[in-house]
């Protein structure tokens, strides 16, 4: 397909039409011997099922996906350094295999996405020692397969890869919870009119912004008290995409953004530095992120470790 795909757009057809009127039985004989080989050369045998090449983390068939904490699941503990001052890591993907000794795939799916700031406390709580990150990357992994592969974890490793993306603020914007930006009109550059207000239930900050055309891919909201008090931990909105534009009919004109910042949990589990008696003369921050860079990291485990 990657072959025929140049000359497919040239003719204006799928490139699996294209494939099949204009491919020589040669090559289409070739490209199945090729698909055959790696997939005996990855899974141990060509005859694996669709399953067990595609794993998209689907514990049942439902639209919406339950996630479990109680469910089976490993904890790979990561050191994360070098990010600069100012600037945030942004993971895009993580992807991980479990590979057997003799590079059998055992496994495959996707890893927990976060984002690591550089030079203050991380974004999403993991605890810091200097410059350097200490975070427990979770991989959930179905029961079924979890149950097969504790079987075979003496004999196996883990690859986790990571798409990056390094990210530095283009855009600040400050208000007031109370006011939410209503001394300029609402208007804030780059992300048009905002607004922010506590809910009714009296537990979350709702930010909400929207213009005509595109809002920026990445955005964040965060609780900060004035002069250099404390602050509550920023949410990201981040939703970078690196396909190439398709052409749109009807497209809404206005663009939106919302977000929710806890300030109290009605449960107790969590505690923030800003709670209720000091959200009103909280600010809310608004930073505009631009990426400065786009890369890879590829991360093995020798050992699989115990379930977390």
């Amino acid at each position: 397909m990657k072959t025929a795909g140049p000359a497919a757009r040239t003719a204006h057809v799928p490139s699996e039409d294209w494939v099949a009127d204009h491919s020589a039985p040669d090559a289409l004989l070739s490209a199945l011997n090729a698909a055959s080989d790696r997939l005996t050369s990855e899974f141990g045998t060509w005859r694996t099922p669709w399953g067990e090449i595609n794993r998209l983390q689907r514990l049942n068939g439902a639209i919406r996906q339950p996630f479990n904490d109680q469910a089976p699941s490993l904890a790979v503990p990561l050191r994360v350094s070098g990010v600069p001052d100012g600037a945030v890591l942004h993971v895009d993907r993580v992807v991980f295999r479990v590979v057997s000794s003799s590079f059998k795939t055992l496994y495959e799916g996707r890893g927990n996405a976060f984002d690591v700031r550089g030079g203050s406390a991380d974004v999403r709580g993991a605890s810091t020692d200097g410059s350097t990150r200490l975070l427990r990357q979770k991989l959930e992994i179905p029961k079924r397969s979890f149950d097969r592969l504790a079987k075979q974890a003496s004999d196996a490793h883990i690859e986790l890869e990571y798409f990056l993306t390094l990210l530095r603020v283009k855009t600040l914007a400050l208000s007031t919870v109370a006011d939410g930006w209503t001394e300029s009109g609402g208007r804030v550059t780059e992300v048009g009119h905002c607004a922010s207000r506590v809910d009714s239930e009296g537990n979350d900050v709702q930010v909400a912004c929207r213009q005509v055309g595109a809002l920026p891919s990445c955005l964040s909201a965060q609780l900060v008290m004035q002069e250099g008090g404390p602050s509550n931990p920023e949410k990201f909105e981040c939703d970078f995409s690196y396909e190439p534009a398709s052409l749109q009919f009807g497209t809404e004109p206005m663009d939106h953004f919302q977000l929710k910042l806890p300030f109290n949990d009605p449960t107790g589990a969590a505690h923030f530095s800003i709670g209720p008696d000091q959200v009103q003369d909280a600010q809310v921050v608004l930073r505009v992120y631009e990426p400065e860079g786009h890369f890879t990291r590829k991360v093995v485990i020798a050992h699989i470790p115990p379930p977390a």
